[in-house]
């Protein structure tokens, strides 16, 4: 949980952001090199059971306003973002890594999630992951200004119930509990929402939308709020690119920071 715009006063990471550019390499390296080496082993191995194949997936969006997974906050500046999912079965890794469009780092999400239930109706997935929130904060030594690299990490927990209504049609409730690992941090923090997806609706014989409306209550520390957001997406059949446009808006909150309306629009390739 990363609230960039609620003003809490983050620590202090004792390097420069050229340092910050060498930690997103060594954390990429980390993430895919252990995944890669096995896939490299995995392929002499011969043939394997459907069940038992790795599937990578992911996206790369582009918004001119980057909104927080709590979508209460945002950057309020250009940004893009980097997701990627590695599954295997039911377990999957799904690193996602964001980015203000002038390079600097905003946040990186580490998911490792569990389909603990799985039937044609009934979903149910269990996911922990850490998480990283950055900031430049700009300091003068001797008259000299120097910017420097803040963070803020938190330990996160969520789950996420969803059933189909039908084949275009589902509905769903998400929770997530974020546990402040910085001194000077949002110590607890709750996020509940119930949400619906209309999928696949078709405009024609190519293109289709879909559409997924959202309530949501939040939770940190001691200052709380419903929320009511909205998200339109357009794709066309076997194109990589889709837009989409996003919408959060209060209906009464007690939590300092959060705009009255906050909005943006992404252009997202997708690939598998």
């Amino acid at each position: 949980m990363h609230p960039q715009t609620f003003n809490y006063k983050l620590i202090r990471m004792k390097k420069k952001t050229p340092s910050v550019k060498r930690f997103f390499l060594s954390l990429a390296l980390l993430s895919f090199g252990p995944w890669a080496l096995s896939q490299s082993m995995d392929s002499t191995a011969g043939p394997k059971p459907a069940a038992s194949q790795a599937n990578i997936s992911g996206s790369i969006s582009l918004t001119n306003n980057g909104i927080s997974i709590i979508p209460a906050f945002s950057l309020n500046k250009p940004a893009g973002t980097f997701d990627v999912s590695m599954s295997r079965g039911r377990l999957s890794f799904d690193p996602e890594f964001s980015c203000s469009l002038d390079g600097k780092p905003w946040n990186i999400f580490l998911w490792l999630r569990y389909q603990a239930v799985k039937q044609s109706r009934w979903n149910l997935t269990l996911a922990v992951h850490p998480d990283f929130a950055f900031s430049t904060e700009a300091l003068s030594t001797g008259g000299v200004i120097h910017n420097y690299t803040t963070a803020q990490r938190y330990l996160s927990f969520d789950f996420a119930p969803n059933y189909m209504v039908s084949k275009k049609v589902s509905v769903g409730i998400f929770y997530l509990y974020s546990r402040g690992l910085s001194e000077i941090s949002i110590k607890n923090g709750h996020y509940l929402t119930l949400h619906g997806t209309l999928s696949k609706i078709p405009l024609g014989d190519n293109f289709s939308f879909d559409f997924t409306p959202q309530v949501y209550y939040l939770k940190l520390d001691a200052q709380d709020g419903f929320y009511f957001t909205s998200t339109l997406s357009l794709s066309r059949k076997d194109f990589p690119l889709s837009v989409s446009g996003f919408m959060n808006t209060i209906v009464k909150t007690h939590i300092t920071g959060s705009p009255r309306l906050n909005w943006n629009l992404s252009l997202t390739y997708a690939f598998h």
